[in-house]
């Protein structure tokens, strides 16, 4: 599946500033989790559309603190790092014409909250 990036929604749109805020900042101030929020995006990038519903299902019966991936409604998933003490990578995603389409990142740390925002873009 393709991954790609608000507002463009162009494979490896290197303009785009979410693109830029996740593949630049988020790996400069917090790297660990971006290691793993990485190889989690090359995990489901390799997978078929069937595969990738599969996969979500099967996040779906795990129990919440263990899921990686959670279902918001309104088809919005969120993928959720491991939490640490600076924070946890949040990506917020929609899937459908055979990509993925990041639609905002954050590193929570605290009650703001980027769903919302995730929600309206399309």
């Amino acid at each position: 599946m393709e991954i790609v990036y608000y507002p463009k929604f162009r494979v490896d749109d290197a303009t785009s500033s979410l693109y830029r805020d996740i593949h630049t900042y988020m790996k400069r101030d917090h790297p660990q989790q971006y290691l793993q929020m990485k190889r989690f995006l090359d995990q489901v990038e390799r997978l078929t559309l069937e595969e990738v519903s599969s996969f979500l299902l099967e996040e779906s019966k795990k129990p919440w603190k263990q899921r990686r991936v959670s279902y918001l409604g309104d088809e919005l998933y969120e993928y959720r790092g491991s939490q640490s003490k600076s924070g946890t990578i949040r990506l917020y995603f929609r899937i459908n014409d055979s990509r993925i389409r990041i639609l905002d990142a954050e590193c929570k740390t605290d009650d703001e909250n980027k769903i919302e925002r995730a929600k309206k873009r399309n």
